[in-house]
């Protein structure tokens, strides 16, 4: 008897554990690794979420960090973005998550937002505005919470100084479900 409720017991313990990790537990539905330079390709670098006069920033490929896409600012202001259009429609409670590096603090004279959502002044967008303290590796993520998220929506990052230099590096961006 005591052998069958410790078998039922670990079987329950067995499943429920399970099914915790898949319900917590998301996967990655699309990725861009930019250690690959031809990801490079796929994502445009326009002023799509700026408006006023500053300096357009670069962005380029970059062996750093294993391979990323190097965003670089320096002026008053100075701004880029690197962005493209969601390829499929998103869901609620899906994840937008980057991991990028710096070889300095991007606060208090910069840091950068990762948007999804059309251009102002159109509105309805959803932002996360990141800054960091020190050089290090970091990865962030956008919880989706807005059904307009659809297939052809921009989403990106936009980096901005004001007044100064920074430089940024994109390792990955993900979308995970």
């Amino acid at each position: 008897m005591k052998t069958k409720s410790l078998v039922t017991f670990l079987f329950i313990t067995c499943f429920l554990t399970l099914v915790s990790l898949d319900v917590v537990a998301s996967s990655v539905i699309r990725e861009w690794d930019f250690s690959d330079r031809a990801t490079m390709s796929e994502w445009k670098t326009s002023y799509l979420w700026e408006q006023n006069n500053s300096r357009q920033g670069i962005v380029e490929w970059s062996s750093s960090f294993g391979g990323s896409a190097r965003l670089y600012v320096s002026g008053s202001p100075c701004v880029i973005n690197i962005w493209r259009t969601l390829p499929f429609d998103l869901e609620w409670g899906d994840l937008i998550r980057v991991e990028f590096s710096t070889k300095s603090y991007l606060h208090p004279i910069s840091g950068f937002d990762l948007i999804v959502g059309p251009a102002e002044p159109y509105g309805h967008k959803q932002s996360l505005q990141v800054s960091v303290d020190s050089a290090g590796s970091y990865t962030i993520d956008l919880p989706v919470y807005y059904y307009w998220a659809v297939k052809g929506t921009p989403f990106g990052l936009h980096f901005a100084v004001w007044p100064g230099t920074a430089e940024l590096y994109i390792r990955k961006i993900m979308i995970l479900r």
